[in-house]
């Protein structure tokens, strides 16, 4: 059985740092600063001056060392772990960018195939960050509903969008289906996202009641004349339009947030500034 003493560290507990010796047998803590009596054969490491912690979780990572989660590459996830480890990260999840549905699919087909892999000198991929649970979270809703005509009609979509979001009741939907929906639950707090402003339109056309709206992630589609107004929305000067049309309906004001931990800004000014 392998053993290994941690000698002379600065011990990170759960509630304060404490100096001593870690014993650790077969890969495990097996006592903490109290010599188990079954040491004698054991090798030795000085931890002096050094600090001794658990391996850390990063929650939301995009990459490392050049590689990116959009990728959609195992070998890229791979090179990510390796690196994640040599900075004392012992699991992590992968964080996609924004990205075209069918793209975003491929990293979450990915991410999932590597996290089934034994995972040996280097950091466990836990899963994926989706942004639209932490939003979810955020503001309490009891649902996410994806609204959009044609993702609707694509099984490959409503199957995989939900597993992504997995422990979250997630509706893959249409505008209309989404609309009845609010009408059948008119007490269930709801977090919408539409994947188009001209979905977001629909929606406020409705006539349902609708607390905010937050511009937070557009891809790029190839193919129209789109410039990056934020690094996460892109946007064309007809979706410049709706997006001033929607800030009339809402009093005049339109916010860009990608994460509830980030500052929100003035999405017109965003506008303006890139020239639509």
């Amino acid at each position: 059985m392998a053993k290994l003493i941690v000698k002379n560290g600065r011990i990170v507990t759960e509630n304060r740092i404490i100096r001593g010796d870690l014993y650790i047998k077969d890969g495990r803590i097996a006592s903490l600063g109290e010599d188990p009596g079954d040491f004698a054969d054991a090798g030795e490491w000085d931890a002096e001056g050094l600090y001794v912690s658990p391996g850390f979780i990063d929650i939301h990572n995009h990459g490392r060392l050049g590689r990116n989660v959009a990728d959609a590459g195992e070998e890229s996830i791979g090179v990510i772990a390796k690196g994640q480890l040599a900075q004392g990260v012992t699991g992590f999840l992968a964080g996609p960018s924004t990205l075209p549905w069918e793209r975003y699919l491929e990293v979450i087909r990915v991410c999932a195939a590597y996290c089934r892999e034994e995972q040996e000198n280097r950091a466990q991929c836990l899963g994926l960050y989706l942004v639209a649970v932490a939003w979810q979270k955020y503001i309490d809703a009891k649902a996410i509903i994806v609204a959009n005509d044609d993702v609707a009609k694509d099984p490959i979509q409503k199957m995989a969008l939900p597993l992504a979001a997995r422990g979250s009741k997630v509706l893959v939907v249409s505008i209309a289906e989404a609309l009845q929906y609010e009408k059948d639950h008119p007490d269930e707090s709801l977090f919408i996202i539409a994947k188009f402003p001209q979905d977001a339109m629909a929606i406020l056309k409705s006539g349902v009641k609708v607390e905010s709206v937050n511009v937070g992630n557009a891809a790029p589609i190839a193919g129209t004349k789109y410039v990056m107004v934020t690094k996460s929305i892109a946007a064309t000067s007809e979706d410049a339009a709706l997006y001033r049309e929607l800030a009339e309906m809402l009093g005049g004001t339109l916010t860009s947030q990608i994460m509830p931990s980030v500052e929100k800004t003035d999405f017109l000014a965003a506008l303006k500034k890139a020239g639509l």
